[in-house]
């Protein structure tokens, strides 16, 4: 296989994860470099698999892939970092960040600042400050989305 179709130790957040034929799972990745991809993990469900104890929601991970970008096959996944200890109450928050990222992100669209606001904004909320995190992704992917606000005046005063 070529070079250009491995991808190494790349930078990731894994936003949801469903079964897929007996041992094994598709999942959906945000990466650094390669935006929102969908990837093939082959033997992930085994009972003794390696991969089942690191492939959990927010979890910063550093994933392997070959093939295309999206719809490549895993070949390894370690996490980078221990995860944000969210309270059970705002769990249901970094779910919603999730589902955002999964129905607005276009495949394979390289967003760099909203994968950083994504590790922001869970540990805003595995801080406590749940209003002012959800917030402010809510801002930055707007911006990245080109809807951004323009927040220099209101329309009251002009």
């Amino acid at each position: 296989m070529s070079a250009d179709r491995r991808r190494l130790l790349e930078p990731a957040w894994l936003l949801h994860h469903r079964p897929w034929s007996d041992t094994s799972r598709i999942l959906e990745l945000l990466t650094r470099n390669h935006g929102r991809v969908t990837l093939f993990a082959h033997g992930a469900r085994r009972p003794k698999s390696p991969l089942r104890a690191v492939l959990r929601p927010f979890v910063p991970l550093l994933v392997s892939w070959s093939g295309r970008s999206d719809g490549g096959t895993l070949t390894s996944a370690e996490s980078a970092g221990a995860a944000p200890a969210l309270a059970p109450s705002r769990l249901l928050s970094a779910f919603y960040l999730n589902e955002l990222l999964i129905k607005l992100l276009a495949r394979e669209d390289r967003h760099e600042s909203l994968f950083d606001a994504y590790g922001a904004a869970l540990a805003g909320l595995a801080a406590g400050d749940e209003q002012s995190a959800l917030r402010a992704f809510e801002r930055v992917l707007l911006e990245e989305l080109g809807y951004g606000l323009d927040l220099t005046c209101d329309a009251g005063s002009g």
